[in-house]
């Protein structure tokens, strides 16, 4: 029940800290403590149900009031997040809670609770109608005009033809955004042109086109665990029991429209461990002791964790000095950050932007352009954003009128997304300057078509 309300009080104070004013466009979505609303949302979802059971079944006064503080954290930092996805994932774990444990839920204590939440409903109302409440109208807003879905539909299209080429294995983790561009229809890039998409925004998509077909196993195997451990529980443990369900179900719910976090998954699997890892309600015996073997992994993790602590601490450093306008100093902290940065990660697409950005807000472009452009090549050389790095790259050899080296990396875009307007307009550039005109027209016509005109 803690986290649900420290993550609730951010997230108000993010709200309250955006306001005034509200542009009559922007719709405020705070992420609380997790980098994104939605990932906080769904995070939330299966902890308002557990908060729930805690609030109904908890030993002392003092456990009941930290349960029903955690519940009305969770359904407050929804409600302020905006997103619809941990909204229906919440009202499928509701309808999952009622039909396993009606009787319980709407008895005379359980009406109480019923009777709050259409309270706190309505002073939700209330306060989307005052001026405070700009940012949650504006969200609704978005609904209304994204009614249909969104690209969502048309992303979940495209990712069945990603899983037609690799329907067994999968193209592995964290692969999606290098391998999605040469996919996306024509549809969507017209539509939605220029929009980056990390993720699949669909669980089992993502575990499809990670994992492939054989990924699917262990979730089914889970599905299955659960269904026996909700049929073994005994009596006295019926609403934990029902609460705990209804938890995933909202869980995954949610998740059918955003993929997995780190935050997020292991909230769902450990409410999916607490279902399983029971008999009759009533825990496993005490582990063995503790294992060599256990020491030295728990150490080894540690060790990563140290080390993305400090390679997060350092990329901040070099933000606060970017933002600043010292970027000497910036370069050098980078320099250091780098040495702290686990295998798989590269930061070098970001800084070169970010010292760009700097640079010429202070007017000392010329300083950091060598910098800029050796952090470039080596995000096009690592190839975790291929398509983005090209391109970068690209626009930084045309600025130094390095035609035919920004040539060779906007064909290399062009071939990982073939169509995405930009390599196109860039190309469409570059020819004219060098007077292919024939190409120029055929390059520009393509990407206004792309692009939406």
């Amino acid at each position: 029940s803690i986290p649900p309300f420290v993550i609730g009080v951010i997230a108000l104070d993010q709200y309250s800290a955006a306001f005034p004013p509200v542009p009559s466009w922007k719709a405020i979505r705070p992420p609380g403590t997790l980098g994104h609303a939605v990932y906080m949302a769904n995070y939330l979802v299966p902890l308002l149900f557990t908060s729930f059971v805690v609030a109904r079944t908890g030993r002392t006064r003092f456990v009941r009031i930290a349960g029903a503080v955690g519940c009305w954290s969770s359904v407050a930092g929804i409600l302020l997040s905006g997103t619809r996805a941990a909204m229906l994932g919440a009202a499928a774990g509701g309808l999952t809670l009622a039909v396993l444990e009606g009787r319980r839920v709407f008895s005379r204590r359980g009406r109480r609770w019923v009777l709050s939440g259409v309270v706190l409903t309505a002073l939700v109302a209330s306060w989307a109608a005052t001026p405070s409440g700009a940012g949650v109208r504006n969200r609704i807003q978005e609904w209304v005009r994204d009614a249909g879905g969104g690209q969502r539909l048309w992303l979940w299209r495209d990712c069945f033809r990603m899983f037609e080429e690799r329907p067994l294995l999968g193209f592995g983790p964290d692969t999606f955004a290098r391998e999605y561009p040469r996919f996306q229809s024509v549809d969507i890039a017209t539509a939605y042109p220029g929009v980056y998409r990390e993720a699949p925004h669909n669980l089992l998509l993502d575990v499809l086109l990670s994992q492939g077909l054989l990924g699917l196993v262990p979730l089914a195997a889970l599905a299955c665990a659960w269904v026996c451990a909700f049929r073994r529980w005994g009596e006295p443990e019926r609403l934990w029991r029902a609460g705990l369900m209804s938890a995933l179900t909202a869980g995954l719910v949610a998740n059918q429209f955003a993929s997995f976090s780190a935050p997020t998954a292991l909230c769902f699997y450990v409410v999916a461990v607490a279902l399983v890892c029971s008999e009759d309600g009533q825990p496993h015996p005490a582990p063995p002791p503790i294992s060599k073997a256990r020491i030295a992994v728990s150490l080894l993790l540690a060790l990563i964790a140290i080390q993305y602590l400090f390679a997060e601490r350092g990329l901040r450093k070099v933000e606060a000095s970017l933002e600043a306008g010292r970027l000497e100093q910036a370069i050098t902290e980078f320099a250091a950050a780098r040495q702290w940065q686990p295998w798989g990660i590269n930061s070098d697409l970001w800084y070169s932007r970010a010292l760009l950005t700097s640079g010429l807000r202070v007017g000392r472009l010329n300083d950091v352009f060598d910098e800029a452009l050796a952090a470039a090549e080596r995000a096009a050389a690592w190839g975790g954003e291929p398509l983005e790095s090209a391109y970068h790259l690209a626009v930084i050899h045309t600025s130094n009128q390095n035609l035919p080296l920004a040539e060779r990396s906007l064909v290399r875009a062009r071939q990982l997304s073939p169509n995405s307007y930009k390599p196109y307009w860039l190309l469409g550039e570059i020819y004219r300057a060098t007077g292919r005109l024939e190409e120029a027209l055929e390059a520009s016509t393509k990407a206004a078509a792309l692009g939406g005109g």
